[in-house]
């Protein structure tokens, strides 16, 4: 986060891009997480199988790779960038502003299936995390609505109802 805090946001474009790559981290949570392979190590077998003293392995716990905290910590960094730049209309036709909505889309629909915020803390819920800014987003993109033009503003109000349509039907894969 402190690489885009440092990103010159004012060259015509780069807002978008930046909305647009945490759009997908945000979602890697959700879709990406994985299993770290075990490296298993060879011992050295030098004594015959029949006088090795016998052994109990413990197979170590399988190390999981989940995004959870890149996730926490860009859902809000979404919604302040897109308040940020609200009133720039290449977010409204780039499709920045799809990926920042459809980013949170993912975990307001998986709600209770969502990953554990942290192990040990009382974070809140990704998916109040992500429903809070998503309202945060919502609220301003109906007033640029208004702003952008009636036939522009047909337009967007129709893919809104889209999108929200969308969060509803989401089922995960897998």
């Amino acid at each position: 986060m402190d690489t885009v805090n440092g990103i010159e946001l004012t060259e015509a474009g780069v807002p978008s891009y930046i909305l647009r790559d945490l759009s997908e981290y945000a979602t890697l949570a959700f879709i990406a997480s994985f299993d770290v392979p075990q490296v298993r190590s060879q011992q050295s077998t030098e004594l015959p199988m029949a006088t090795q003293a016998p052994t109990t392995t413990t197979t170590p716990p399988r190390k999981r790779i989940t995004y959870i905290a890149l996730a926490k910590m860009c859902m809000p960094k979404l919604a302040e960038l897109f308040l940020r730049f609200r009133e720039k209309d290449e977010i409204f036709v780039d499709g920045s502003v799809e990926a920042v909505l459809s980013a949170y889309a993912v975990p307001i629909k998986l709600k209770y299936d969502c990953p554990l915020p942290s192990k040990f803390g009382k974070d809140a819920p990704l998916w109040k995390t992500a429903t809070l800014c998503f309202l945060k987003v919502v609220k301003e993109i109906g007033a640029q609505i208004d702003i952008l033009g009636s036939s522009e503003g047909f337009f967007y109000a129709s893919w809104l109802g889209a999108l929200l349509t969308a969060v509803q039907d989401y089922r995960p894969c897998g």
